[in-house]
Protein backbone atom coordinates (compact mmCIF):
# COMPACT_ATOMS: atom_id res chain seq x y z
CA UNK A 1 0.00 0.00 0.00
CA UNK A 2 3.14 2.25 1.08
CA UNK A 3 4.13 1.90 -2.41
CA UNK A 4 0.81 2.67 -4.22
CA UNK A 5 0.48 6.19 -2.68
CA UNK A 6 4.17 6.71 -3.04
CA UNK A 7 3.88 5.80 -6.42
CA UNK A 8 1.21 8.07 -7.17
CA UNK A 9 2.30 11.13 -5.38
CA UNK A 10 5.96 10.92 -6.27
CA UNK A 11 6.13 8.41 -9.68
CA UNK A 12 7.12 4.82 -10.07
CA UNK A 13 11.12 5.74 -9.59
CA UNK A 14 10.38 6.96 -6.32
CA UNK A 15 8.25 4.33 -4.85
CA UNK A 16 10.87 1.87 -6.04
CA UNK A 17 14.11 3.39 -4.59
CA UNK A 18 11.93 3.68 -1.51
CA UNK A 19 10.72 0.25 -1.31
CA UNK A 20 14.43 -0.72 -1.81
CA UNK A 21 15.88 1.10 1.19
CA UNK A 22 12.90 -0.09 3.51
CA UNK A 23 13.82 -3.99 2.35
CA UNK A 24 17.64 -3.06 2.78
CA UNK A 25 17.31 -1.19 5.95
CA UNK A 26 15.02 -3.13 8.37
CA UNK A 27 14.55 -6.50 6.44
CA UNK A 28 17.47 -7.17 5.90
CA UNK A 29 19.23 -4.89 8.91
CA UNK A 30 22.03 -3.10 6.36
CA UNK A 31 23.28 -0.11 7.25
CA UNK A 32 21.59 2.76 4.58
CA UNK A 33 24.08 3.95 1.94
CA UNK A 34 22.93 7.70 2.55
CA UNK A 35 22.34 9.42 5.55
CA UNK A 36 22.79 12.21 7.79
CA UNK A 37 26.03 13.31 8.63
CA UNK A 38 27.43 15.47 11.95
CA UNK A 39 30.37 17.28 11.72
CA UNK A 40 32.17 17.52 15.08
CA UNK A 41 33.86 20.80 16.10
CA UNK A 42 36.91 20.53 18.39
CA UNK A 43 38.98 17.26 19.81
CA UNK A 44 35.70 15.55 20.78
CA UNK A 45 32.01 15.25 22.04
CA UNK A 46 29.93 13.47 24.63
CA UNK A 47 27.82 10.49 22.93
CA UNK A 48 24.77 12.37 24.38
CA UNK A 49 25.28 15.81 23.15
CA UNK A 50 26.17 14.13 19.81
CA UNK A 51 22.41 12.71 19.82
CA UNK A 52 20.62 15.83 20.87
CA UNK A 53 22.93 17.88 18.14
CA UNK A 54 22.32 15.54 15.69
CA UNK A 55 18.93 15.35 15.77
CA UNK A 56 18.38 11.84 17.48
CA UNK A 57 17.04 12.58 20.67
CA UNK A 58 15.27 15.71 22.08
CA UNK A 59 17.00 16.45 25.30
CA UNK A 60 20.45 14.95 27.09
CA UNK A 61 18.08 13.19 29.45
CA UNK A 62 16.36 11.47 26.20
CA UNK A 63 20.01 10.44 24.96
CA UNK A 64 20.88 8.96 28.28
CA UNK A 65 17.82 6.89 28.34
CA UNK A 66 18.07 5.68 25.09
CA UNK A 67 22.16 4.82 25.86
CA UNK A 68 20.72 3.18 29.14
CA UNK A 69 18.16 0.95 27.17
CA UNK A 70 20.93 -0.34 24.87
CA UNK A 71 19.36 1.51 21.44
CA UNK A 72 22.54 3.29 20.83
CA UNK A 73 25.56 1.46 19.06
CA UNK A 74 28.50 2.87 17.13
CA UNK A 75 30.43 -0.28 14.64
CA UNK A 76 27.90 -2.86 15.54
CA UNK A 77 29.08 -2.48 19.46
CA UNK A 78 26.13 -1.26 22.10
CA UNK A 79 26.90 1.92 24.28
CA UNK A 80 26.40 1.65 27.42
CA UNK A 81 28.04 4.71 28.71
CA UNK A 82 26.80 7.97 28.77
CA UNK A 83 29.34 10.11 29.85
CA UNK A 84 31.62 7.99 26.44
CA UNK A 85 33.68 10.50 24.61
CA UNK A 86 33.76 10.68 20.97
CA UNK A 87 37.42 11.08 19.35
CA UNK A 88 38.44 11.47 16.20
CA UNK A 89 39.15 7.58 15.98
CA UNK A 90 35.58 6.76 15.35
CA UNK A 91 35.61 9.40 12.10
CA UNK A 92 34.14 8.04 9.22
CA UNK A 93 32.27 5.65 11.91
CA UNK A 94 28.21 5.46 12.13
CA UNK A 95 26.04 5.72 15.17
CA UNK A 96 23.24 4.08 15.02
CA UNK A 97 19.99 4.96 17.27
CA UNK A 98 17.16 2.83 17.50
CA UNK A 99 15.97 1.41 14.29
CA UNK A 100 15.35 4.12 12.02
CA UNK A 101 18.52 6.70 13.34
CA UNK A 102 21.68 6.93 11.17
CA UNK A 103 24.12 9.24 11.44
CA UNK A 104 27.66 9.33 10.23
CA UNK A 105 30.92 11.00 12.63
CA UNK A 106 33.12 13.59 10.71
CA UNK A 107 35.95 15.33 12.70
Amino acid sequence: MAYEITKINHGEEKAKAAQEYFVNTFSKKETPQEMAEFTVEGEAIKITELLVKSGNATSLSDARRKIEQGGVSIKEEKITDPQMMIAKDLNGNVVKVGKFGFVKIKF
